[in-house]
């Protein structure tokens, strides 16, 4: 259930986040928004009393991650137009991006007055409740969303979000059900659905995730999650096949996935040199995974290599000190070596 919870504060942030790139003017460019920035700024040198050109820079802003200045330009714009509903919703969106939930709230709510019936501000409302963990006030704009249009998939993505975080997994399960149904194409909701029915005896998991790569076919979750599914089932072969897949067709850089082959080949086929070959892997694009080196000292050790086992738990100390297997596996190799002098 922690993984869901992250896995669900995670899907509302995505969800923010991206929303704040919709609208960014098409001439700018990751590589030339410095030079946009002070184009705009001439033009408004010129039209001080222009809040779209402050819209804009601030949007130039955030390509260089400069938010602050963002949400000062965006304040100019809300000043000199206090009608305009998406300099409110981009305020708010950086405002939560840098943690500031009662700002990016207060935000909205002047908006909502404006514009009670703006089903895209009363769902950014029920995204912040939600985050704040304040659920029922949540459901509230998730309801006042209902009852003006009841086709938009992201207001049944989140009370799917609060059921889960309840405990309900039926409700979230159905709710997730009417998302896709309405919106065919929403992949977070077929990576979720793919989550909740993980453990359910058949294989419907499976196919939400397929679904997913439908819509996203470089989505390094769902092909992930499938291959832990068959991981968690011991079908072991599908795992390997996917785990596969990822490296050479959707992420080469996944340390997990390296490390997830190692132990597959440690524990099930008891292949201790190509566990440490992909113990490796995972190091290289992982320096500080100290699992990685606890689990070569376990190979290492397995194959009577002592030494190398106990510089690997060294290795794996240094980085996570105090770490009981480290310190467990240290112990048993001075044993060893005392034993056998």
């Amino acid at each position: 259930m922690n993984k869901l919870l992250i896995i669900s504060i995670f899907f509302v942030l995505l969800y923010a986040c991206s929303s704040s790139d919709k609208n960014n003017d098409a001439n700018t460019s990751l590589n030339d928004s410095i030079d946009y920035v002070q184009e705009i700024t001439m033009k408004l040198r010129e039209n001080p009393n222009d809040p779209e050109l402050f819209f804009q820079r601030a949007e130039a802003y955030q390509k260089i991650n400069k938010i602050e200045n963002a949400i000062n330009d965006l304040e100019f714009a809300l000043k000199i137009d206090s009608s305009e509903t998406k300099y409110y919703l981009k305020i708010s969106d950086f405002y939560m991006y840098l943690g500031k939930s009662g700002k990016a709230k207060a935000k909205l709510e002047k908006c909502e007055l404006l514009y009670p019936k703006n089903t895209e501000v009363l769902l950014k409302l029920a995204q912040i409740h939600f985050f704040v963990r304040q659920y029922n006030e949540s459901i509230n704009y998730l309801n006042k969303i209902q009852e003006i249009d009841r086709n938009i998939g992201e207001v049944y993505f989140i009370k799917a979000l609060i059921y889960n975080e309840n405990g309900d997994t039926t409700n979230a399960v159905r709710n997730l059900h009417v998302a896709v149904g309405v919106n065919t194409n929403y992949y977070e909701a077929y990576v979720l659905l793919g989550l909740l029915t993980a453990n359910d005896k058949d294989t419907a998991s499976l196919d939400y995730y397929r679904n997913a790569i439908k819509i996203k076919p470089q989505s390094y979750e769902a092909h992930y999650n499938m291959a832990m599914f068959y991981q968690e089932r011991e079908m072991i072969k599908q795992a390997k096949n996917m785990y596969n897949y990822i490296i050479e067709k959707v992420d080469s850089t996944s340390s997990i996935t390296y490390f997830n082959l190692a132990y597959l080949s440690m524990e099930k086929d008891k292949d201790y040199k190509t566990a440490i070959d992909f113990y490796y892997k995972a190091l290289q694009y992982k320096p500080n995974y100290f699992e990685a080196h606890i689990n070569i000292g376990f190979c290492y050790e397995a194959m009577k290599e002592y030494q190398k086992a106990y510089e690997n738990y060294k290795i794996a100390l240094d980085i996570a000190p105090n770490y009981p297997l480290a310190i467990d596996g240290m112990n048993r190799i001075e044993k060893y070596v005392t034993e056998r002098d």
